[in-house]
């Protein structure tokens, strides 16, 4: 599907005929396209295996023979077809095995085959036992008792009549959401599951994908949004579209007899997208439908809520038992244990500012930094947050906060959100949701455990941003996993051999003058100092200060990154450099090849194109695979009647500051008004979040009915369209959710950052307090080209 030719092929043979029914002119176009892309497959990949030791055998060729531009041209061209060869038998085999862990990049064909053959050798059903217990091994006899079971317990019995059952169950769904649930489809919906369902899942019986549809989206998607018009308006769909796959999951690794297999349908992906759809318009309203004892399935809700109920429920019956028969508890003859995570929490939890009664100022944890306020001299010991509150509002007391606490205390304190309508609240700060989790108390344990060590903070700190360094470079993981070992010196060089006792000769095996130390196998040993000066570098001395080796690649590191422009590329080929040393040195020490420098430095080179590239083609995949900005990254206006507001943030960490920006346009992309705003802020989340505020706030000030929201924060449109939930966030949108609800026509959307060029200008401008107070009719001129660009795509 890679092809340049393939999306082509799939237009020409995808054809909308006007009048035709809409199934059986899909049926029609796929039959049709099917048996051309076979057609097409077989003579474009052809079998790779033949080719890639032919294209090998010719490189080695021309390498044996006398080197001329000529050759070396054709040695490229070679090596350019090998690769792309390798990755498309790598992406076949990977598509057959259906890993998601493993990412294309790293030559997994061999992994990605073996994987398959395993799978397919796995599932093979060779014998089963019946009913009566015994064994059976033929292929007919498996099918039909496989058959017979599933056909007598999908079949019902009896008649049915749930008229009195459901006569008597009072209905949930209002008339606004069976108006939301059943109006028409718009492509935005169509588009959002197509997008949402795996590329890589199983097809059906129609043998096409997710990645086949989002592939050719532009192509299919007309076709599409018709076929689930049709859906809507008929309910029905015709039988070889709701066909099915039947596949039997082993419930158990050696499954024996029929109970033991659950079957799983793989169904067409068209059924699936609708099924999607109508999954996504029921989502809002779950919580409306499932009742609140329900605590599992419902976003938001969790299980353990009903566990407490239960033990709450088993103390209030034994308190009663108990107070009915005498039977107290003897203390004399029980035992009680408290558990040491209560102080745990407790020491840990904080409050959510509401109305300020319960929180004490000084001695509670509250503030947005998560850090308790010190008391100063001669204060009020028992003061509370709502002694900081404005007298009848939720809103801080600048005057107040400035005469109690010094100038950075009280940045924090007025960049501390408050909700505006809710009371105090105790939350666990180290999870997302606000609520206490097992993994997020471990990682807040462990931190407390490291925090305690001996030569705490500023060392610390240093390995973090060593360690951050190296599992955030762009190399593979076996290269990444090298560099940890080697900064922790836990590489088998011979010295750290000797040292654990073992007998061998720590002399280096390379230049037999110096004892092999990993500061000299990577750093000071001949060989080594050669790779440093013939690299891109062109390092004669690397290391005068005679540093450690951890010390040395974070100092390297340092120096890469203040030095180069493109210092993760420098930082990738750093890497793959001590890579390329540690492999060659062990091509010496175990097989006697003694490799030339510059074969060295060309791999190492080699591995870091290779690894940018594959990088640079996922990172492209998977933002083509987005649902919202899968066309191009130009900004496009709204329909008629309707307004697109697009906001942003900027912050200045340092001064606990932020800025936001609202745009509001037409659907000629003319600006009708806008907003800029300065305020206190500590996270780009929490500013991001009161932009969105703002434009909906805009909207009911100016009496905006049909309106589309856009910004770049993914995180905060997901908690507008509950789909995503945090705590941070709730402080400041509940409010606005709560209008959003109540406005169907106000939509919040995501775009991609360039799509939103025009509010991130404003919000960094609005930061740097540079705006004129005519910004909005007499914009500047870098803003004005940004409009420009935005109203007329075409001439930019």
């Amino acid at each position: 599907m890679e092809h340049e030719d393939f999306r082509k092929l799939v237009q020409q043979q995808w054809k909308n005929n006007q009048g035709q029914n809409i199934w059986e002119q899909w049926s029609e176009n796929y039959n049709n396209s099917k048996s051309q892309v076979s057609e097409w497959s077989k003579k474009t990949f052809k079998k790779a295996d033949s080719e890639i030791t032919s294209l090998k055998n010719r490189v080695q060729d021309l390498s044996n023979s006398r080197h001329s531009i000529q050759n070396q041209k054709e040695i490229d061209e070679c090596k350019k077809k090998i690769e792309d060869l390798w990755k498309q038998e790598e992406m076949f085999w990977k598509s057959r095995a259906r890993i998601k862990w493993l990412k294309e990049g790293e030559r997994n064909s061999k992994f990605f085959h073996a994987v398959t053959l395993q799978r397919r050798a796995q599932n093979r059903i060779t014998r089963i036992k019946n009913a009566d217990e015994n064994w059976i091994d033929q292929e007919e006899e498996i099918l039909k008792c496989f058959q017979e079971y599933f056909q007598n317990l999908f079949t019902s019995a009896g008649n049915r009549n749930l008229t009195n059952a459901i006569e008597v169950i009072t209905p949930l769904v209002s008339t606004t959401m069976n108006n939301e649930l059943i109006k028409n489809v718009s492509m935005q919906e169509v588009e959002a599951a197509v997008f949402g369902l795996g590329a890589s899942k199983a097809p059906g019986p129609d043998g096409l994908n997710g990645n086949f549809y989002q592939k050719n989206w532009e192509g299919l998607k007309d076709g599409i949004l018709e076929l689930v018009k049709d859906f809507f308006s008929n309910a029905k769909i015709p039988k070889e579209i709701n066909s099915t796959y039947i596949s039997l999951i082993p419930k158990v690794p050696e499954a024996e007899s029929i109970t033991q297999f659950r079957p799983i349908s793989c169904c067409n992906f068209i059924y699936k997208v609708i099924a999607k759809i109508l999954t996504n318009r029921l989502q809002p309203i779950m919580n409306c439908l499932v009742s609140e004892n329900q605590s599992a399935f419902v976003a938001g809700r969790q299980i353990q809520d009903n566990i407490v109920m239960a033990h709450e429920a088993f103390h209030f019956i034994l308190n009663h038992y108990t107070e009915a028969s005498g039977q107290m508890i003897n203390t004399m003859k029980s035992g009680i244990v408290f558990s040491k995570g209560r102080d745990f929490i407790k020491r840990h939890s904080a409050w959510q500012v509401g109305n300020g009664e319960n929180i004490n100022m000084w001695f509670d944890r509250w503030l947005c930094s998560n850090e308790k306020i010190w008391p100063l001299n001669n204060v009020q010991l028992d003061l509370k947050v709502k002694n900081l509150l404005k007298d009848g509002e939720r809103k801080w007391d600048e005057e107040k906060i400035r005469h109690l606490v010094d100038l950075n205390t009280a940045r924090y304190i007025l960049a501390t959100q408050i909700n505006e309508t809710g009371p105090d609240k105790v939350i666990w700060p180290y999870a997302i949701d606000g609520n206490y989790s097992v993994k997020s108390g471990y990682h807040c344990a462990i931190k407390d455990c490291l925090s305690q060590e001996e030569g705490t903070s500023r060392s610390r700190e240093q390995d973090s941003k060593l360690w951050n360094s190296i599992w955030k470079a762009k190399v593979q993981p076996k290269v990444r996993n090298f560099i940890w070992k080697l900064c922790k010196n836990a590489i088998p060089v011979r010295d750290n051999l000797a040292r654990r006792k073992m007998k061998v000769d720590n002399q280096c095996p390379i230049c037999l003058k110096k004892i092999e130390t990993t500061e000299h196998c990577f750093i000071f040993c001949e060989k080594a100092k050669a790779i440093w000066f013939g690299s891109l570098f062109q390092w004669a001395n690397p290391n005068e200060a005679n540093l450690p080796i951890a010390d040395w690649i974070e100092d390297r590191i340092l120096f890469l990154s203040n030095a180069t422009e493109d210092a993760e590329r420098f930082c990738a080929y750093f890497f793959n450099l001590l890579w390329a040393l540690w492999k060659s040195r062990n091509e010496f020490c175990f097989k006697g090849n003694k490799e030339d420098p510059i074969n060295i430095l060309a791999r190492a080179e080699v591995l870091t194109n290779e690894f940018l590239a594959c990088h640079n083609a996922n990172s492209n995949r998977d933002s083509n695979s987005s649902v919202t900005d899968i066309n191009s990254d130009v900004w496009s206006p709204p329909s008629v009647g309707v307004v697109k507001i697009n906001v942003d943030a900027a912050m200045e960490i340092d001064k606990c500051r932020g800025a936001l920006s609202v745009v509001v346009r037409d659907h000629k992309g003319e600006v009708l008004t806008g907003s800029v705003k300065r305020f206190p802020c500590v996270s780009v989340l929490q500013a991001e979040g009161l932009a969105v505020k703002e434009a909906v706030m805009m909207c009911s000030a100016l009496d905006i009915k049909e309106a589309i929201i856009e910004s770049d924060c993914k995180l905060v449109v997901d908690f507008c369209n509950d789909r995503y939930k945090s705590w941070q966030l709730e402080t400041i949108l509940e409010g606005t959710n709560e209008l959003l609800r109540s406005n169907n026509g106000i939509k919040v959307n995501w775009i991609s950052r360039k799509k939103n060029m025009v509010a991130d200008f404003w919000a960094r401008e609005a930061i740097k307090n540079t705006l004129c107070c005519t910004w909005v009719w007499c914009p500047p001129v870098r803003l004005r080209a940004l409009l420009l660009k935005d109203k007329y795509p075409k001439l930019f």
